[in-house]
């Protein structure tokens, strides 16, 4: 049966003021940290904004703390979807988040929002679902001049996705 308890091991998270100190030790604020997602999967990417956004298998998660900064003392982990990621780093570009799904097919973009008070994701691949068919391999953002998401596909095509966040606007090509 597949293991569904991650751990990270400091490999994650290193210690205060000693980026390249991983050595857990029990009890220290400053020192890396080790908690479990249970039920999530691999962790497959984290990434830094107000809060530390992670990216797993199974689905997305928010870790925060009450203080300035994360600690073993002081962590909290809450689930925001359950869509899962693929192992393909998460990438900030403005409020958002945006993520690939384990089976490679939807470019998601995930934002807070305050009426829910929940990080929502937004399937950007629903009104051309035929053109990532074959799977994300690997995508970039060009925000300038026309702020676009380059994406290889499995079968070596180029899906371009021209996207305008303040006018919500997603247009799909290959």
């Amino acid at each position: 049966p597949i293991d569904f308890v991650q751990r990270i091991l400091g490999s994650w998270a290193s210690q205060s003021v000693s980026p390249l100190d991983f050595t857990v030790e029990a009890g220290n604020d400053a020192g890396s940290l080790e908690f479990v997602l249970q039920e999530q999967g691999r962790i497959e990417w984290m990434l830094g904004t107000k809060r530390m956004v992670v990216g797993a298998e199974n689905g997305e998660h928010i870790i925060s703390s009450e203080g300035p900064v994360i600690t073993e003392s002081d962590f909290q982990i809450e689930q925001q979807s359950s869509f899962g990621s693929n192992n393909m780093q998460g990438l900030q570009v403005g409020e958002k988040v945006f993520y690939v799904t384990p089976d490679g097919r939807q470019l998601r973009a995930m934002a807070y929002q305050w009426q829910e008070d929940n990080w929502l994701s937004q399937d950007l691949t629903y009104i051309s679902e035929h053109v990532t068919r074959s799977g994300i391999r690997h995508r970039c953002w060009a925000q300038h001049p026309n702020s676009l998401f380059l994406c290889v596909l499995g079968d070596g095509t180029l899906a371009v996705l021209t996207y305008d966040r303040t006018a919500d606007t997603i247009a799909w090509t290959r």
